[in-house]
C-alpha cells in the first residue's frame, strides 16, 4: 500500500499544532476521507473522520486550518467549517468538514467599482488580491483587457469575472514549510488538464459507472437573434451565406443554422428541433452567425454526465480538467464523445473510493465498423479553436515579400486578401513606420469587406512594430481581408510582388491596391496544422507570454511515441550513435562513477567545467548540472567562503552526494527536501578530525540553518552552525521534519528560539558528541519526532531535553557532563540579500537609431537590420541601497526567448542608467560572457571584479552588447530580469 502523507493542523494564527496520519506511531489517525473538487470557481472541499477521544481531536475545531498534500511542493489549504461528533455503535467519531480557505479569505475583501484599463491578467489578479494574504502565481495567458467593475464585488466574485474575461481557469494552492504557510498562490491556467487518448467504454452491464442524461437544452438547429438597431430592427444573419462543411447547413436567406447529423440522431419525425439563441453583444451578421454556430455545437446532443470509479478508467492517473474519450455503446448508432473530468473525489486512506464525473464535452459520430484508433486520429487532426484563438499551437512566419526591400514609405490605406482552408490563428504582424508617434487600426474583414474584428495601436516607433492581432480565421468563412489604416507613412513593396503567396492552408491571394502593391503587413505569424512557413524559419511552439506549445508524434497504430512540451522531451525509443546528455540516467552517473565539482565564489564562473583549476562560482550551478536520478557519486568541494543557499530537492537513486566545505564558511540555508539517497556534509575535509566548517544563518531565517524534509539519510560532521535567536529567530539551529533521518557527529549548534536541535512530524535525528547553547532547550522532539543521542548533547537555557506532542528523546535525561554548551559566541550579522525586478528592458538599434519598444532586450545584428545595445533598467533604489556597501555576491536572472543559433554566447555589460536615455545607451567596459540556449532561463553569478562598480554607484543595471555583427551572436531576451545582491 502506498505511503499515506501527513495532514497538518494549523491554528487560527497559522501555526502548526499537530499532524494526522494513520501510519505514524503516536499520531492521530484519520479515515473515511474524501477530497472533492469540481470545475466551479474555488469549489474544493475535504471531509474526514478521526477518533473523537484522541488528544489531537481537540485541535480540530471550526476556524482552524488543514494543510493537504496536493502536488510535490504545493498544498491545498482548507478551513474547518463544521464538526460533528457521533457516539453510536460504541465508537466515538469526530467528522470534520472543510472548505477551500480561499473562499473565506476572498469573500471578506471588497472591490469598489472601478475600471482597469489595459491590464494584463497578472496585473488584474494582483489588484484584486490587494488586502488579502493571497498573491498572483503562475499566469499562462498574455495580452491585456479593459475590465470594468460596475458594482461592489468581493475579491472572489471579481476573480471569477476576470478569469471569464481572459478565458482562464483558476487554481488555488499554498506553499508550506512544515511549520507555517509561506505563500498563498492563485494560478491562472490557459487550460488545466491533459488529453488522454485511451477510451472509456460505457455499456449496459457496467458496474461502478452511472450515466445521467439531460435533454432539456437539446436542439438540432438554432435561430440567431441579435440586438436592435436604432430603427428597432433585430439583427439576424439571413443575408450572410457562408460555405459550411458537413454536417452543418444554412439555407440561403435562412435565419437559422442546423446540424444534419444531430437531426438524424435525435429528431423523432425528421424535422429539426429548433431553438432560439439571443446574442446581445454581436455587432454584425458574421459575428452573430459564428456565435450561434458555436452555441449549436454545444447544444446539439443531450448533456451527459458519467460517474465512474477511477479503477474502471484506462489511466488511473486522472486529474480534474483532463479530457478522455467515452464510447457509449447504449446508443444506436454508438455515441463517441470527448468528456472532461468535471469532478474528482479522492481519498488518501482508501484509493479504491476514488471517483470522477465526466461532463459532456464534444461528440464524435462513427459507424459500427470504425475503430477507436480512427477516432483518435480524427481527434488529433482536429484543432481546438479555443486554444488557437488564445494564440497557442505551432506558429511559423508566412510567405510574404521581404520587408524594407523593393519599395518605399507611403500613406495609403489598403488590405491584403487572404484565403484559408482550415482554422488558422493569425498572431502577430510587423508594420514598419518612418516616424515615431503614429497610431493605426488593423481590421479583419470578411470577403465582402464587413468588419469582423479590429485592433487599435498608438505610439508606434520608427522602424519595426510587432503588432499582436490574435485573429482566428475560420475555415467556414474562407476569404478574408486584412486592412490597415495608419496615421503616417508605412512601408510598402512596389516591385517584385507576385500573388499568391502560398503558406499551405493560408494563402495571400491579392491586394486592394490597383497597382498591385503590397501594403503594411510583413513577417505574419500564423498557426495551424496545415500552415507552411517561409524558408529558413524556425519552428516555434507557444509564444513569449508563457503559453506553451506541444508536439506529439504517433506510430501507425495511433500510439504515442514522442512528446515535446514545456516540461519534457519524451521518446519511446531512441536510436543514436552517441548521446551526450549529463542528465541521462543510464549513462550520466552510473554506479561506480564519481563526478566532482569545485566551487570558488571569488574566481569561478558558472560557465566553467567545475574542475579545480576552472571552478564554478556557485554550488547552485553544480547541483543544477546533476540528473535527478543517478546511482553514482557526486562530490562538491568548496575553495572559498560562499554566500548562497544550498538546496537539494527531488534526487533519488542509489547514488550519494558529498559536499566538502574544507573549513570554509557558508552564509545561507542548507535545505534537503524529498531526497531519496544519501547526502553527506563535511565541515572539514573528508578525513579531517579537527578542521571545522562554519554555517551562518542568513538574515530573516526563522526555521533552521539546516533544514531536512522528507529525506532518507543526511549525515554531517565537524560543523559549527549559528542560527538566529530572539523575536523572529529560528525554531532550531538544525531542524528535521516529515519522516526524515539526520545524523550529526562532532557538531556545534548555537542560537535559536526553541532548541539547538529540533525534530518533528515523525522525523528521526541522531546526535553523537554534539554541543551547543543559546536556545531554550538543547534538543526538542515535537509532534511524533524522535531524537536519539550518545556521549553529549547541546545545553539549554532551561532544560537540555524537551519532548512534547508525542515526541521522544532517548535517553530521556542527561547525567553529569552529558550536555555541553561549547565555546558559544554570537551569530555574526548576516549579509543582506535583496532582489530587484527590472522596471523595463529595451534595445537600441543602430540602423534606425531608435529604441525598439517591443518588450525585448537584444544583442547583435540580424541580417543587417542594425546592431543592438540591450539594457535592463532597475529602480534608483538599487543603487542607493548598495552604494557604500561591501558586496559579497551579485546574481542576475535572464531568459532568452529566440533569435540566432540554438546556443549563443552573449556579452554581459554594466550600465549607469535608471531610465532610458534619449540616444544610444553607453555601457561600461568590463565584460562577462555567458552561453544561453533558446528558451533557457537561469541565474548567473557575476564576477567579483564587478562588485566595486555597484558599491561606488557607477553601475546601476545590466545590459548586452557585442561589436560582432555576425548572425551567430544575435539573441533576443525577455525584458524582465532580476538582480540579486548580497552585501554587508
Amino acid at each position: 500500500m502506498a505511503k499515506i502523507p501527513n495532514l497538518y493542523i494549523l491554528d487560527r494564527f497559522e501555526k502548526a499544532i499537530g499532524i494526522l496520519n494513520p501510519s505514524l506511531p503516536n499520531a492521530c489517525p484519520f479515515f473515511d476521507d474524501v477530497r472533492t473538487e469540481r470545475i466551479e470557481y474555488a469549489y474544493l472541499t475535504y471531509e474526514f473522520s478521526v477518533p473523537g477521544d484522541h488528544p489531537a481531536a481537540q485541535n480540530l475545531v471550526v476556524g482552524n486550518l488543514i494543510v493537504y498534500p496536493y502536488r510535490t511542493g504545493t498544498y491545498n489549504l482548507f478551513r474547518i467549517v463544521n464538526t460533528e461528533e457521533d457516539h453510536s455503535d460504541e465508537r466515538y467519531i469526530k467528522r470534520i468538514t472543510c472548505e477551500n480557505a480561499a473562499v473565506g479569505d476572498l469573500i471578506s475583501n471588497i472591490i469598489l467599482p472601478t475600471k482597469l484599463s489595459s491590464y494584463t491578467l497578472s496585473q488584474a489578479i494582483s489588484y484584486l488580491l490587494q488586502g488579502t494574504n493571497w498573491q498572483a502565481g503562475e499566469v499562462e495567458l498574455a495580452g491585456t483587457q479593459d475590465i470594468v467593475f460596475d458594482d461592489v464585488a468581493t475579491s472572489l466574485d471579481a476573480l471569477h469575472q476576470v478569469m471569464d474575461k481572459f478565458g482562464a481557469e483558476i487554481e488555488f494552492v499554498v506553499e508550506f514549510n512544515g511549520l507555517t504557510i509561506t505563500r498563498r498562490l492563485v494560478h491562472a491556467r490557459l487550460q488545466r488538464g491533459r488529453q488522454l487518448n485511451k477510451p472509456f467504454v460505457y455499456g449496459l452491464n457496467l458496474k461502478g459507472a452511472k450515466r445521467k442524461e439531460d435533454y432539456t437544452q437539446l436542439v438540432t438547429a438554432l435561430y440567431g437573434i441579435g440586438p436592435k438597431d436604432s430603427a428597432g430592427n433585430l439583427l439576424t444573419f439571413d443575408t450572410y451565406n457562408p460555405t459550411l462543411s458537413y454536417p452543418y447547413e444554412k439555407p440561403v436567406g435562412a435565419k437559422w443554422v442546423g446540424d444534419q447529423d444531430a437531426l438524424q440522431r435525435w429528431s423523432k419525425d425528421g424535422k429539426h428541433i429548433f431553438g432560439i439563441y439571443k446574442d446581445d453583444k454581436a455587432t454584425n451578421a458574421v459575428e452573430l452567425f459564428n456565435n450561434t454556430l458555436t452555441e449549436l455545437k454545444r447544444r446539439n446532443r443531450p448533456q451527459l454526465t458519467y460517474e465512474v470509479d477511477i479503477a474502471l478508467l484506462p489511466d488511473n492517473d486522472i486529474r480534474l480538467y483532463d479530457t478522455i474519450l467515452v464510447k457509449d455503446t447504449t446508443f444506436e448508432p454508438e455515441l463517441v464523445l470527448e468528456a472532461r473530468i468535471v469532478e474528482v473525489k479522492e481519498s488518501l486512506t482508501d484509493p479504491s473510493k476514488n471517483q470522477v464525473s465526466l461532463g459532456d464535452y464534444q461528440p464524435i459520430q462513427i459507424t459500427p465498423n470504425d475503430t477507436i484508433k480512427e477516432i483518435q486520429k480524427q481527434l488529433r487532426d482536429t484543432l481546438d479553436t479555443a486554444k488557437k484563438a488564445a494564440g497557442t499551437g505551432t506558429h511559423v512566419i508566412a510567405n510574404t515579400p521581404k520587408p524594407l526591400a523593393n519599395g518605399d514609405y507611403a500613406n495609403f490605406n489598403h488590405s491584403l486578401t487572404i484565403q484559408v482552408t482550415e482554422n488558422v490563428h493569425l498572431g502577430y504582424v510587423s508594420v514598419f513606420c518612418d516616424t515615431a508617434g503614429q497610431s493605426g487600426t488593423v481590421e479583419l474583414r470578411d470577403g465582402n469587406g464587413n468588419t469582423i474584428e479590429k485592433r487599435q495601436f498608438s505610439n508606434l516607433v520608427a522602424g519595426e512594430n510587432r503588432l499582436k492581432l490574435d485573429f482566428l480565421l475560420r475555415q467556414e468563412v474562407g476569404t478574408y481581408q486584412l486592412y490597415g489604416d495608419f496615421s503616417g507613412n508605412t512601408y510598402r513593396t512596389t516591385s517584385g510582388v507576385s500573388f499568391p503567396y502560398d503558406s499551405g492552408s493560408f494563402k495571400i491571394t491579392g491586394t486592394s491596391s490597383p497597382s498591385g502593391y503590397w501594403y503594411h503587413f510583413y513577417d505574419i505569424s500564423i498557426g495551424g496544422p496545415g500552415v507552411k512557413g517561409a524558408y529558413g524559419q524556425e519552428l516555434r511552439l507557444g509564444d513569449s507570454g508563457s503559453r506553451y506549445g506541444k508536439v506529439v508524434a504517433y506510430d501507425s497504430n495511433g500510439e504515442t511515441i514522442a512528446i515535446i512540451d514545456d516540461t519534457q522531451v519524451t521518446f519511446g525509443s531512441v536510436v543514436a550513435e552517441n548521446v551526450q546528455a549529463p542528465n541521462v540516467v543510464t549513462t550520466g552517473i552510473p554506479a561506480g562513477t564519481t563526478v566532482t565539482y569545485y566551487v570558488n565564489a571569488n574566481t569561478g564562473s558558472d560557465d566553467n567545467d567545475g574542475s579545480s583549476s576552472t571552478p564554478l562560482a556557485s554550488v547552485y550551478a553544480a547541483i543544477d548540472r546533476l540528473p535527478r536520478v543517478f546511482d553514482g557519486t557526486v562530490k562538491i568541494y568548496l575553495q572559498s567562503d560562499i554566500y548562497e543557499d544550498i538546496i537539494l530537492s527531488g534526487f533519488m537513486g542509489s547514488g550519494k552526494i558529498f559536499i566538502v566545505m574544507n573549513g570554509y564558511t557558508m552564509t545561507g540555508t542548507f535545505l534537503c527536501k524529498s531526497v531519496k539517497m544519501r547526502v553527506e556534509l563535511y565541515g572539514g575535509t573528508e578525513s579531517s578530525t579537527n578542521l571545522y566548517g562554519r554555517i551562518n544563518a542568513k538574515a530573516g531565517e526563522n526555521i533552521g540553518v539546516i533544514q531536512i524534509f522528507e529525506t532518507d539519510y543526511f549525515y554531517a560532521n565537524y560543523l559549527k552552525v549559528y542560527g538566529n535567536s530572539g523575536s523572529g529567530g529560528c525554531t532550531g539551529v538544525v531542524t528535521t521534519y516529515d519522516n526524515s533521518f539526520a545524523y550529526y557527529y562532532k557538531c556545534e549548534f548555537y542560537n535559536a528560539v526553541s532548541a539547538c536541535v529540533y525534530s518533528a512530524y515523525g522525523a528521526t535525528t541522531m546526535l553523537n558528541s554534539c554541543v551547543g547553547s543559546g536556545a531554550t532547550y538543547g534538543v526538542m522532539a515535537d509532534y511524533a519526532g524522535y531524537i536519539g543521542w550518545s556521549t553529549q548533547i547541546p545545553d539549554g537555557a532551561g532544560n537540555p531535553i524537551r519532548a512534547v506532542n508525542g515526541g521522544m528523546v532517548n535517553p530521556s535525561s542527561v547525567g553529569q557532563g552529558q550536555s555541553g554548551s561549547g565555546t558559544g559566541g554570537s551569530t555574526p550579522t548576516a549579509p543582506s540579500v535583496y532582489t530587484w525586478d527590472s522596471t523595463c528592458g529595451d534595445s537600441w538599434r543602430t540602423v534606425y537609431n531608435s529604441w525598439r519598444g517591443d518588450g525585448t532586450v537584444r544583442q547583435g545584428d540580424w541580417q543587417g537590420y542594425g546592431l543592438h545595445t540591450g539594457i535592463w533598467l532597475f529602480s534608483s533604489g538599487l543603487s542607493s541601497t548598495v552604494t557604500g556597501k561591501t558586496i559579497k555576491r551579485i546574481r542576475v536572472y535572464l531568459k532568452r526567448l529566440r533569435g540566432g543559433n540554438d546556443k549563443v554566447t552573449v556579452t554581459l555589460r554594466m550600465h549607469s542608467y535608471t531610465s532610458k536615455p534619449t540616444g544610444q545607451p553607453s555601457v561600461l567596459s568590463p565584460t562577462y560572457n555567458v552561453t544561453f540556449a533558446v528558451g533557457e532561463a537561469k541565474w548567473i553569478d557575476l564576477p567579483s571584479s564587478w562588485f566595486s562598480y555597484f558599491s561606488n554607484g557607477t553601475a546601476k543595471g545590466i545590459g548586452l552588447y557585442t561589436t560582432n555583427d555576425s548572425d551567430a551572436y544575435y539573441a533576443v531576451f525577455d525584458d524582465s530580469a532580476k538582480l540579486e545582491i548580497t552585501y554587508v
